[in-house]
C-alpha cells in the first residue's frame, strides 16, 4: 500500500497518481480534496480542505493529517461524541499516527476487555408460527392464522441470548473495520479474533436510529462508551464505493464541525455547576431592538436569562 500524506490545508505538489485513482478522487472526493494536474510533469497536485482522515482507493492511501496534534483532535472527539471515559485515560502517543487506527485501536482494547468480562446477555420476546411447540401457545393467534393449518403452532418464547442489539451494533461495527488493511498488521488480526468473540450475535444493517434507539440501565450501561466510540468510527466510515472501475473505502472527519461541536459541549460542561448561566446554541435571536433583522449565532452565554456574550467559532490555529 502506497501511503501520500498530506497536511490539512495543505498543498502537496508533484504527486505521481495513476489516472483511474485521480479521476476516482476528482469524482467522489471533491468535498474533501482538490486534485489538479501539475504542469512540470506527468503528476498532480494534491489540495487538502478541512477534512482529516484516509481515503483509499485500490493499493493508494491519501493520508489527511490534522493541522493540530493528534493528541488535541482525540480529545476534541471525546467531547464532539461523548467519550468522556477515554477522556480520562492517556493518550495512546508512539503507538500510531493514524487517526483511524487510532480509532480502532481504542476500540479493540475495550472491546477485548469487554470479551474477557463476558458480553451482555438479554431477554428476547419471539413469536413464530411454526410446525413444532416451542413456548406459549397464543391462542388468539393461532385461531386467527392456523385454523386450517392444523400441524402449525403460534407461540410466543422468551430467550436468554446475546443476539441483542447492544451487541448486534458492536458486531456491525466490527465486520466493517474487519475489511479494512492496516498499516499495523496486529491490528487487523485483534479485530478478527473480536469478531469471532461475538459468533452468536447476528449481523444486521445498522442506522444512527439503532444507536439511538438502546436504552443503559444497570446491566447494561458500561455499554454507553462503547456505543458512543463504535458510532463515531461507523458515522465516518465508508466501505466499498465505487468510481468507475476504482473501489475505494474512506474515514473522513470534518474538522470544522468536530471543533464547534467541542467547543460547544465543553462550555456547558464547564458552566453546569454555575448557577443562572446557561449556554445557548444555534438559536434564532434578534439582531436589532425593533426585532426585525435575525442572526443565528454559534453560542449564546447567559446570566440570569439575559444574552451578555455572543460566540463565533473558527477553528484556527494560535500563531
Amino acid at each position: 500500500m502506497r501511503h501520500i500524506r498530506v497536511r490539512e490545508y495543505r498543498c502537496l505538489h508533484g504527486q505521481p497518481l495513476s489516472a483511474p485513482v485521480a479521476q476516482a478522487l476528482r469524482d467522489c472526493f471533491a468535498e474533501y480534496i482538490r486534485i489538479e494536474r501539475n504542469f512540470e510533469g506527468n503528476a498532480f497536485d494534491i489540495q487538502a480542505r478541512d477534512w482529516v482522515g484516509q481515503i483509499v482507493i485500490g493499493d493508494t492511501a491519501i493520508v489527511i493529517e490534522p493541522k493540530t496534534p493528534l493528541e488535541n483532535l482525540f480529545y476534541m472527539l471525546t467531547y464532539a461524541y461523548n467519550l468522556q471515559v477515554f477522556r480520562r485515560q492517556p493518550y495512546p502517543l508512539g503507538l500510531t499516527d493514524d487517526l483511524l487506527e487510532t480509532m480502532v485501536l481504542l476500540f479493540a482494547r475495550q472491546l477485548e476487555q469487554l470479551v474477557r468480562q463476558g458480553i451482555y446477555r438479554g431477554y428476547v420476546v419471539w413469536e413464530e408460527n411454526q410446525t413444532f411447540m416451542r413456548g406459549r401457545l397464543l391462542v388468539r393467534e393461532q385461531l386467527r392464522h392456523n385454523t386450517v393449518q392444523l400441524h402449525r403452532f403460534f407461540t410466543r418464547r422468551d430467550e436468554f441470548t446475546a443476539d441483542v442489539l447492544e451487541n448486534q451494533l458492536l458486531k456491525a461495527v466490527l465486520f466493517r473495520l474487519s475489511r479494512l488493511n492496516y498499516q499495523n498488521p496486529g491490528l487487523g488480526r485483534r479485530v478478527q479474533r473480536l469478531l469471532g468473540a461475538f459468533n452468536e450475535v447476528s449481523l444486521s444493517p445498522i442506522t444512527h436510529e439503532h444507536f439511538q434507539k438502546v436504552r443503559y440501565g444497570r446491566l447494561n450501561q458500561h455499554y454507553e462508551p462503547l456505543h458512543n466510540l463504535s458510532y463515531l468510527l461507523w458515522r465516518h466510515l465508508s466501505l466499498e464505493s465505487r468510481g468507475g472501475d476504482q473501489a475505494f473505502v474512506s474515514y473522513l472527519v470534518h474538522m470544522w464541525l468536530v471543533f464547534e461541536v467541542f467547543v460547544t459541549e465543553y462550555l456547558v460542561e464547564y458552566f453546569s455547576s454555575v448557577p443562572g448561566i446557561d449556554v445557548s446554541v444555534q438559536q434564532n435571536i434578534w439582531l436589532d431592538l425593533d426585532q426585525r433583522i435575525q442572526g443565528r449565532p454559534d453560542i449564546v452565554i447567559k446570566v440570569d436569562n439575559r444574552p451578555v456574550l455572543v460566540l463565533d467559532t473558527k477553528y484556527k490555529l494560535y500563531q
